[in-house]
């Protein structure tokens, strides 16, 4: 006897079931609020199974996945100046979905309104303000917003999100943002430093590598988080301060004496701004600030590695001058430090 064919039914119930589930995206609900698991329960109808990855808008319509900003919402742009941001919430494929937040607000003496819709972790912001602005600071300032909205909804849902926002589009430019702080200057010798690097990371002492190691990714996180760069860029030094002391109020001294770095720059340029970010205080951090503090606590870091590779207490004053009496711009100037 042949085999019965299957019917539709069943046929259904079959591929519906074979799906892998995915966690539920933040959507709104029918009434606008924010609510977990609002973009449909599992069923076995696989029409439904379809709209779980669909955006549902406060109106309750099913709508595109891509990012929507509803233009009425926003004032008159005639005399204004129009941007729009738009970049990604990582991990990407968690398909993170907040409703539209529409939100003044004020930059020194500019004012303005941003549009902020997250579709299926995709970013879209635009921006109405009084006046212009230079993309890094306006890609910051919206960075910093959609970073502390994409927090709120971690927090609730016991997950961790990180947010990138990658080009800003006006009217006359496109300015496009790679990985890298532009006022770092590639060494020419790049793959040579990689592996000295490297050696030490991977040493087995963990008294020479975990300071290291905790000091590379604190640097990682003043590149990524620019607002609160100084509080990283002393961390990345306090944490090599361990490797001569494990008093760190000891270490620091040690440190400064062995690697020729002036102290008074490091209490004033990194631990002072750290201080007042680390407590809560709301400091402005301008893009020549946050360079600068990364670019010298890349030089702590890299004299650091010098010592270590050789195998040196104090290194050679002949070859390293003092550093933080003056601390060299990214245009390739002296700046007093």
């Amino acid at each position: 006897m042949g085999v019965p064919a299957r019917t539709s039914r069943e046929t259904k119930r079959k591929t519906t079931s074979g799906e892998m589930s995915r966690p539920a995206p933040f959507a709104s609900g029918r009434h606008g609020h924010l609510k977990a698991g609002a973009v449909g329960a599992a069923d076995s109808d696989r029409g439904k199974a379809r709209r779980r990855r669909t955006l549902v808008e406060p109106s309750g319509r099913a709508a595109d996945q891509r990012p929507t900003l509803h233009f009425d919402t926003l004032p008159d742009v005639s005399d204004k100046h129009v941007y729009l941001i738009t970049g990604r919430v990582h991990p990407e494929r968690y398909g993170l979905t907040i409703p539209e937040q529409v939100v003044e607000f004020v930059m020194g003496e500019m004012r303005g309104v941003m549009s902020i819709t997250v579709s299926m972790s995709q970013i879209a912001v635009r921006v109405v303000a009084d006046r212009a602005f230079d993309a890094p600071t306006l890609r910051n300032s919206s960075q910093a917003l959609v970073g502390a909205m994409v927090d709120a909804a971690g927090w609730t849902m016991g997950c961790a999100f990180s947010v990138e926002l990658n080009m800003v589009t006006s009217d006359h430019e496109t300015v496009a943002f790679g990985v890298s702080l532009p006022a770092i200057a590639i060494s020419a010798d790049q793959q040579g430093e990689f592996r000295t690097f490297l050696a030490l990371v991977c040493a087995p002492d963990p008294k020479m590598t975990m300071p290291l190691r905790r000091a590379l990714a604190d640097l990682r996180q003043a590149i990524l988080d620019v607002f609160n760069a100084p509080f990283h860029c002393f961390r990345a030094v306090e944490g090599l301060s361990y490797a001569f002391d494990r008093n760190p109020r000891r270490g620091m001294p040690k440190l400064c004496f062995a690697l020729h770095i002036d102290e008074d720059w490091v209490r004033r340029k990194l631990e002072i701004p750290a201080g007042e970010i680390r407590h809560g205080g709301l400091r402005d951090v301008p893009g020549p600030e946050r360079d600068a503090a990364v670019l010298g606590a890349r030089e702590v870091v890299k004299r650091f590695v010098a010592l270590r590779s050789r195998g040196l207490h104090v290194l050679p004053a002949e070859e390293f001058v003092v550093f933080g009496t003056e601390v060299p711009p990214p245009d390739g100037g002296t700046e007093a430090g």
